[in-house]
């Protein structure tokens, strides 16, 4: 082969590379044009609002891309952060993604020597703050009157009864449904309940027909603003069409 082959061979070999150097960069641009990330929607946050979980999850080099991030970001873990498990990341479009919020699933706490310890379903302490959370007071219930033991970050609670822990899942669940939190939930010796709003106590009694219980609660507080005294509903059942009032 002459040199005047040779170079031109060696010409063709560096256009040829430099068209594919281009092709691939105008590929790559394109690609991160058409799937840049325009809208982040936030769903499942009540704790955080959606500037704060932005602001956790969208400090990937990645956030900028609808396809990478979704795919290489699928699942952020935020458990060191207070009252957060963590987020997933889902592709709804070519410019928009969406942060699915878990937030840790706490069902009480208890005021121990001026700490807070707060707990979720399966009786683990997630979370001891020097203070109540206000982010958490119209969710999650102050607990008193309760024998436990074993109270510790990480910690799987001891409660006195085995009963107990399914009873403050059902009244922390269904303060939420009727968006009733009381200041707190009282339990006496007997396993009674008693909640707590400002002046007025609700006496639930044992721990049998608690929704009925708690939705006759919710109609009737509104009317008992500025009241104080004890609404009984420890003797409710079904068929109970009057539940007394005492301001004794």
């Amino acid at each position: 082969m002459d040199e005047p082959e040779k170079r031109s061979r060696i010409l063709t070999g560096r256009w040829i590379a430099v068209l594919v150097a281009g092709v691939i960069a105008a590929g790559l641009i394109a690609f991160f044009v058409l799937f840049s990330v325009e809208t982040v929607l936030v769903e499942g946050n009540v704790i955080y609002t959606e500037d704060e979980i932005k602001t956790l999850c969208l400090d990937s080099p990645l956030a900028g891309n609808s396809v990478l991030f979704s795919t290489c970001e699928k699942r952020i873990d935020l458990s060191t952060h207070d009252f957060l498990d963590h987020v997933t990341v889902e592709y709804v479009d070519m410019h928009t993604i969406r942060l699915n919020v878990v937030e840790k699933q706490l069902v009480g706490v208890f005021d121990i020597d001026g700490l807070y310890y707060y707990f979720d379903q399966s009786g683990t302490v997630t979370e001891v703050m020097p203070m109540l959370d206000e982010s958490q007071k119209k969710f999650v219930p102050l607990i008193y009157g309760l024998t436990a033991s074993n109270i510790g970050l990480g910690h799987v609670i001891d409660f006195e009864s085995d009963s107990v822990l399914s009873t403050i899942i059902a009244i922390r669940n269904m303060i939420g449904k009727y968006d009733i939190c009381p200041d707190d939930v009282y339990f006496d010796y007997n396993l009674n309940i008693f909640l707590h709003y400002g002046d007025v106590t609700v006496n639930l009694g044992q721990d049998q027909l608690l929704e009925e219980k708690m939705a006759r609660t919710a109609a009737i507080l509104p009317g008992l603003d500025g009241y104080k005294g004890t609404l009984h509903l420890e003797t409710f059942t079904t068929d109970t069409e009057n539940i007394v009032f005492d301001t004794k």
